[in-house]
Protein backbone atom coordinates (compact mmCIF):
# COMPACT_ATOMS: atom_id res chain seq x y z
CA UNK A 1 0.00 0.00 0.00
CA UNK A 2 1.24 3.48 -0.74
CA UNK A 3 0.19 6.85 0.94
CA UNK A 4 -2.19 7.90 -1.74
CA UNK A 5 -3.72 4.88 -1.90
CA UNK A 6 -5.20 6.33 1.63
CA UNK A 7 -7.33 8.25 -0.42
CA UNK A 8 -9.41 5.78 -1.70
CA UNK A 9 -12.91 5.95 -0.51
CA UNK A 10 -14.12 2.48 1.74
CA UNK A 11 -16.34 0.15 -0.79
CA UNK A 12 -19.08 0.90 1.08
CA UNK A 13 -20.35 4.84 1.69
CA UNK A 14 -23.27 3.51 4.11
CA UNK A 15 -21.02 2.90 7.37
CA UNK A 16 -22.70 1.44 10.29
CA UNK A 17 -23.64 3.30 13.29
CA UNK A 18 -20.55 3.35 15.75
CA UNK A 19 -21.92 3.09 19.24
CA UNK A 20 -19.55 5.62 20.77
CA UNK A 21 -22.72 8.17 21.76
CA UNK A 22 -22.33 6.70 25.70
CA UNK A 23 -18.71 6.58 25.77
CA UNK A 24 -18.41 10.14 24.83
CA UNK A 25 -21.29 11.09 27.43
CA UNK A 26 -18.76 8.58 30.07
CA UNK A 27 -15.77 10.86 29.19
CA UNK A 28 -17.66 14.07 29.71
CA UNK A 29 -18.43 12.45 33.51
CA UNK A 30 -14.78 11.62 33.65
CA UNK A 31 -14.13 15.38 33.34
CA UNK A 32 -16.79 16.15 35.73
CA UNK A 33 -15.62 13.98 38.06
CA UNK A 34 -12.01 15.29 38.37
CA UNK A 35 -13.60 18.84 38.88
CA UNK A 36 -15.73 17.73 41.80
CA UNK A 37 -12.96 15.53 43.60
CA UNK A 38 -12.68 17.97 46.40
CA UNK A 39 -16.08 16.25 47.50
CA UNK A 40 -15.22 12.63 46.38
CA UNK A 41 -12.40 10.25 48.70
CA UNK A 42 -9.30 11.53 47.97
CA UNK A 43 -8.06 9.20 45.63
CA UNK A 44 -9.83 10.42 42.93
CA UNK A 45 -7.82 13.83 41.81
CA UNK A 46 -4.60 11.74 41.84
CA UNK A 47 -6.08 10.17 38.94
CA UNK A 48 -6.39 12.93 36.30
CA UNK A 49 -9.50 11.49 35.32
CA UNK A 50 -10.54 14.25 33.73
CA UNK A 51 -7.06 14.49 31.48
CA UNK A 52 -8.36 10.86 30.44
CA UNK A 53 -11.87 12.30 29.25
CA UNK A 54 -10.09 15.44 27.39
CA UNK A 55 -7.28 14.12 26.05
CA UNK A 56 -9.08 11.21 24.98
CA UNK A 57 -12.17 13.51 23.71
CA UNK A 58 -9.25 14.63 21.14
CA UNK A 59 -8.47 11.09 19.68
CA UNK A 60 -12.48 10.54 19.41
CA UNK A 61 -12.53 13.56 17.01
CA UNK A 62 -9.74 12.73 15.14
CA UNK A 63 -11.71 9.59 14.33
CA UNK A 64 -15.23 11.34 13.91
CA UNK A 65 -13.94 13.67 12.03
CA UNK A 66 -11.70 11.74 9.85
CA UNK A 67 -14.73 9.88 9.19
CA UNK A 68 -16.83 12.96 8.47
CA UNK A 69 -14.05 14.25 5.71
CA UNK A 70 -13.62 10.93 4.02
CA UNK A 71 -17.79 9.89 3.97
CA UNK A 72 -19.83 13.16 3.89
CA UNK A 73 -17.34 16.23 2.71
CA UNK A 74 -15.23 15.08 0.02
CA UNK A 75 -14.05 17.88 -1.55
CA UNK A 76 -16.33 19.87 0.42
CA UNK A 77 -14.01 21.45 3.13
CA UNK A 78 -16.48 24.84 3.93
CA UNK A 79 -19.29 23.19 4.36
CA UNK A 80 -17.40 20.88 6.72
CA UNK A 81 -16.09 24.22 9.19
CA UNK A 82 -19.65 24.92 8.83
CA UNK A 83 -20.95 22.37 10.50
CA UNK A 84 -18.64 21.72 13.16
CA UNK A 85 -19.47 25.96 13.92
CA UNK A 86 -23.39 24.73 14.20
CA UNK A 87 -21.71 21.92 16.34
CA UNK A 88 -19.66 23.88 18.99
CA UNK A 89 -20.70 27.54 18.72
CA UNK A 90 -25.07 27.99 19.88
CA UNK A 91 -24.27 25.21 22.81
CA UNK A 92 -21.23 27.25 23.96
CA UNK A 93 -22.99 30.54 23.61
CA UNK A 94 -25.99 29.46 25.53
CA UNK A 95 -23.42 27.98 28.26
CA UNK A 96 -22.24 31.30 28.77
CA UNK A 97 -24.99 33.22 30.64
CA UNK A 98 -24.72 30.16 33.01
CA UNK A 99 -20.51 30.40 33.56
CA UNK A 100 -21.31 33.95 34.13
CA UNK A 101 -23.83 33.23 36.88
CA UNK A 102 -21.21 30.70 38.32
CA UNK A 103 -18.48 32.97 38.64
CA UNK A 104 -20.63 35.85 40.03
CA UNK A 105 -21.93 32.95 43.02
CA UNK A 106 -18.35 32.12 43.57
CA UNK A 107 -17.26 35.34 44.12
CA UNK A 108 -14.71 35.61 41.27
CA UNK A 109 -14.90 38.86 38.88
CA UNK A 110 -16.76 38.90 35.92
CA UNK A 111 -14.56 41.16 33.11
CA UNK A 112 -17.11 42.71 30.90
CA UNK A 113 -15.10 44.91 28.65
CA UNK A 114 -15.54 44.83 25.25
CA UNK A 115 -12.04 42.91 24.72
CA UNK A 116 -13.61 40.13 27.15
CA UNK A 117 -16.94 40.18 25.63
CA UNK A 118 -15.10 39.72 22.45
CA UNK A 119 -12.98 36.71 23.34
CA UNK A 120 -15.80 35.26 25.16
CA UNK A 121 -18.15 35.40 22.46
CA UNK A 122 -15.52 34.39 18.94
CA UNK A 123 -14.06 31.84 21.66
CA UNK A 124 -11.10 31.26 19.16
CA UNK A 125 -9.79 34.79 20.14
CA UNK A 126 -9.08 33.19 23.30
CA UNK A 127 -6.36 31.71 21.45
CA UNK A 128 -4.56 35.24 21.38
CA UNK A 129 -1.49 35.77 23.87
CA UNK A 130 -2.93 36.77 27.45
CA UNK A 131 -6.70 36.12 26.40
CA UNK A 132 -7.20 33.33 27.90
CA UNK A 133 -7.75 34.87 31.31
CA UNK A 134 -10.93 36.12 30.26
CA UNK A 135 -12.65 32.91 29.39
CA UNK A 136 -16.01 32.59 31.49
CA UNK A 137 -15.52 28.93 30.65
CA UNK A 138 -12.08 28.17 31.70
CA UNK A 139 -12.17 24.47 30.27
CA UNK A 140 -13.24 26.25 26.56
CA UNK A 141 -9.15 25.64 26.14
CA UNK A 142 -9.93 22.39 24.65
CA UNK A 143 -12.39 23.76 22.54
CA UNK A 144 -10.21 25.89 21.00
CA UNK A 145 -7.50 23.32 20.42
CA UNK A 146 -10.08 21.56 18.73
CA UNK A 147 -11.10 24.02 16.58
CA UNK A 148 -7.35 24.04 15.53
CA UNK A 149 -7.89 21.09 14.34
CA UNK A 150 -10.98 21.40 12.82
CA UNK A 151 -9.43 24.20 10.75
CA UNK A 152 -6.66 22.17 10.26
CA UNK A 153 -8.17 19.29 8.76
CA UNK A 154 -10.56 21.53 6.47
CA UNK A 155 -6.96 22.93 5.07
CA UNK A 156 -5.73 20.02 4.52
CA UNK A 157 -8.69 18.29 2.92
CA UNK A 158 -8.94 21.54 0.63
CA UNK A 159 -5.01 20.88 -0.57
CA UNK A 160 -6.04 17.10 -1.17
CA UNK A 161 -9.32 18.30 -3.68
CA UNK A 162 -7.17 20.90 -5.00
CA UNK A 163 -4.87 18.87 -5.91
CA UNK A 164 -6.05 15.63 -6.15
CA UNK A 165 -3.46 14.04 -3.76
CA UNK A 166 -5.67 13.53 -0.67
CA UNK A 167 -3.66 10.55 0.16
CA UNK A 168 -0.27 12.43 -0.06
CA UNK A 169 -1.90 15.47 1.61
CA UNK A 170 -3.04 13.54 4.51
CA UNK A 171 0.34 11.57 5.09
CA UNK A 172 2.00 15.24 4.86
CA UNK A 173 -0.16 16.78 7.20
CA UNK A 174 0.53 13.54 9.51
CA UNK A 175 3.94 13.93 9.35
CA UNK A 176 4.42 17.31 10.17
CA UNK A 177 2.12 17.61 12.92
CA UNK A 178 4.51 14.52 14.62
CA UNK A 179 7.36 16.26 13.55
CA UNK A 180 5.73 19.54 15.28
CA UNK A 181 4.84 17.40 18.42
CA UNK A 182 8.81 16.30 18.70
CA UNK A 183 9.46 20.66 18.26
CA UNK A 184 7.31 20.75 20.83
CA UNK A 185 8.75 18.68 23.60
CA UNK A 186 12.30 18.95 22.23
CA UNK A 187 12.09 22.88 22.91
CA UNK A 188 9.37 22.84 25.79
CA UNK A 189 7.29 24.97 23.65
CA UNK A 190 3.63 23.94 25.35
CA UNK A 191 2.88 27.85 26.13
CA UNK A 192 4.59 29.18 22.99
CA UNK A 193 1.98 30.51 19.77
CA UNK A 194 2.83 26.43 18.04
CA UNK A 195 1.82 24.64 21.97
CA UNK A 196 -1.40 23.26 20.92
CA UNK A 197 0.68 20.60 18.56
CA UNK A 198 1.40 18.87 21.81
CA UNK A 199 -1.72 17.57 21.72
CA UNK A 200 -1.19 16.09 18.09
CA UNK A 201 -0.54 12.77 18.66
CA UNK A 202 -3.89 12.17 20.30
CA UNK A 203 -5.85 13.63 16.79
CA UNK A 204 -3.81 11.63 14.67
CA UNK A 205 -3.93 8.52 16.52
CA UNK A 206 -8.17 9.00 16.02
CA UNK A 207 -7.35 9.63 12.42
CA UNK A 208 -5.36 6.42 12.62
CA UNK A 209 -7.64 4.12 13.91
CA UNK A 210 -10.42 5.15 11.29
CA UNK A 211 -7.68 4.45 8.72
CA UNK A 212 -7.13 1.42 10.43
CA UNK A 213 -10.60 0.28 10.48
CA UNK A 214 -12.43 1.51 7.08
CA UNK A 215 -8.98 0.56 4.91
CA UNK A 216 -7.41 -2.52 7.18
CA UNK A 217 -4.07 -1.77 5.53
CA UNK A 218 -0.67 -2.59 6.85
CA UNK A 219 0.30 0.91 6.74
CA UNK A 220 -2.87 2.57 8.69
CA UNK A 221 -2.25 -0.12 11.30
CA UNK A 222 1.63 0.58 11.57
CA UNK A 223 0.44 4.25 11.90
CA UNK A 224 -1.61 3.45 14.37
CA UNK A 225 0.74 1.70 16.39
CA UNK A 226 3.35 4.56 16.36
CA UNK A 227 0.66 7.33 17.11
CA UNK A 228 -0.97 5.33 20.16
CA UNK A 229 2.69 5.13 21.35
CA UNK A 230 3.44 9.11 21.04
CA UNK A 231 -0.24 9.04 22.35
CA UNK A 232 1.05 7.81 25.69
CA UNK A 233 4.24 9.75 25.70
CA UNK A 234 2.16 12.72 25.40
CA UNK A 235 -0.60 11.83 28.11
CA UNK A 236 2.70 10.58 30.42
CA UNK A 237 4.39 14.42 29.56
CA UNK A 238 1.22 16.36 30.31
CA UNK A 239 -0.30 14.82 33.40
CA UNK A 240 3.26 14.40 34.15
CA UNK A 241 3.45 18.03 35.02
CA UNK A 242 1.83 18.36 38.26
CA UNK A 243 0.85 15.63 41.56
CA UNK A 244 -0.68 12.78 40.01
CA UNK A 245 -1.03 8.78 40.53
CA UNK A 246 0.87 8.77 37.32
CA UNK A 247 0.97 5.10 36.80
CA UNK A 248 -2.45 4.30 37.80
CA UNK A 249 -3.54 7.48 35.25
CA UNK A 250 -1.85 5.92 32.57
CA UNK A 251 -3.10 2.52 32.96
CA UNK A 252 -6.46 4.10 33.20
CA UNK A 253 -6.22 6.71 29.76
CA UNK A 254 -4.72 3.27 27.88
CA UNK A 255 -7.64 1.05 29.04
CA UNK A 256 -10.15 3.79 27.99
CA UNK A 257 -8.22 3.98 24.70
CA UNK A 258 -8.42 0.51 23.77
CA UNK A 259 -12.55 0.52 24.67
CA UNK A 260 -13.05 3.07 22.26
CA UNK A 261 -11.32 1.14 19.45
CA UNK A 262 -13.51 -1.88 20.40
CA UNK A 263 -16.67 0.58 20.35
CA UNK A 264 -16.01 2.28 17.19
CA UNK A 265 -16.00 -1.56 15.52
CA UNK A 266 -19.03 -2.07 17.21
CA UNK A 267 -23.06 -2.41 15.63
CA UNK A 268 -25.78 -1.88 17.38
CA UNK A 269 -29.24 -2.46 16.62
CA UNK A 270 -32.10 0.19 16.49
CA UNK A 271 -33.17 1.14 20.30
CA UNK A 272 -29.73 0.90 21.42
CA UNK A 273 -28.65 3.25 18.84
CA UNK A 274 -31.37 5.78 19.71
CA UNK A 275 -30.53 5.71 23.63
CA UNK A 276 -26.50 5.83 22.61
CA UNK A 277 -27.24 8.95 20.35
CA UNK A 278 -29.53 10.35 23.31
CA UNK A 279 -26.84 9.77 26.09
CA UNK A 280 -24.23 10.74 23.59
CA UNK A 281 -25.67 13.82 22.72
CA UNK A 282 -25.61 15.45 26.10
CA UNK A 283 -22.02 14.79 26.49
CA UNK A 284 -21.11 18.30 24.90
CA UNK A 285 -23.20 20.36 27.10
CA UNK A 286 -22.17 18.26 30.39
CA UNK A 287 -18.41 19.08 29.43
CA UNK A 288 -19.82 23.06 29.00
CA UNK A 289 -22.04 23.66 31.98
CA UNK A 290 -20.64 21.82 35.51
CA UNK A 291 -18.34 23.89 36.15
CA UNK A 292 -20.90 26.52 37.11
CA UNK A 293 -22.42 24.08 38.54
CA UNK A 294 -19.79 22.61 40.51
CA UNK A 295 -19.57 26.64 41.51
CA UNK A 296 -22.66 27.05 43.36
CA UNK A 297 -22.32 23.42 45.09
CA UNK A 298 -18.69 24.71 46.27
CA UNK A 299 -20.51 27.74 47.57
CA UNK A 300 -23.63 26.80 48.89
CA UNK A 301 -21.95 22.86 50.21
CA UNK A 302 -24.49 20.98 48.03
CA UNK A 303 -22.54 18.15 47.06
CA UNK A 304 -21.65 15.49 44.72
CA UNK A 305 -25.18 13.94 43.91
CA UNK A 306 -26.61 17.75 42.99
CA UNK A 307 -23.78 17.85 40.68
CA UNK A 308 -24.37 15.34 38.93
CA UNK A 309 -28.41 16.09 38.78
CA UNK A 310 -28.04 19.63 38.15
CA UNK A 311 -25.50 19.15 35.21
CA UNK A 312 -28.08 16.26 33.28
CA UNK A 313 -30.32 18.61 33.80
CA UNK A 314 -28.94 21.77 32.47
CA UNK A 315 -27.74 19.82 29.68
CA UNK A 316 -30.38 18.26 28.94
CA UNK A 317 -32.10 21.86 28.39
CA UNK A 318 -29.32 23.17 26.37
CA UNK A 319 -29.65 20.31 24.16
CA UNK A 320 -33.66 20.27 23.50
CA UNK A 321 -33.39 23.93 22.97
CA UNK A 322 -30.62 25.09 21.28
CA UNK A 323 -28.24 22.05 19.86
CA UNK A 324 -32.05 19.71 18.77
CA UNK A 325 -33.51 22.79 16.96
CA UNK A 326 -30.22 23.08 15.37
CA UNK A 327 -30.08 19.90 14.13
CA UNK A 328 -31.87 20.03 10.95
CA UNK A 329 -29.79 22.87 9.71
CA UNK A 330 -26.38 21.13 10.11
CA UNK A 331 -27.96 17.96 8.30
CA UNK A 332 -29.07 20.57 5.47
CA UNK A 333 -25.23 21.56 5.36
CA UNK A 334 -23.83 17.61 5.76
CA UNK A 335 -26.38 16.35 3.33
CA UNK A 336 -27.32 13.39 5.12
CA UNK A 337 -29.49 12.05 7.53
CA UNK A 338 -26.99 10.19 10.17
Amino acid sequence: MTVASMSAAPAALAQPYRPIGTFRLFLAGLVLVSHSSAMLPPFVAPLSLGNVGVLMFFAVSGFVIAEALDLFYRDRPLPFLANRFLKIYPAYWAALPVAAAGLAVSGRDIEIEPFSLAVNATLLAGYLPGASEALWLSIAWAIIVEFQFYIAAAAVAAVGALTGKRGASTGLAIAGALAMYAVVRLTEGETRFYGAFQFAPFFVAGVAAYLHLSRGTPLAALLLAVSATLSLHAYASYVGRGPSALEASIAIFAAVAVLFLALARGECGHAMKRADRFLGDLSYPVYLLHMPVIAVAERWSLGFPFVVSATLILSLAVNLGVERPVKALRERVRGRTL
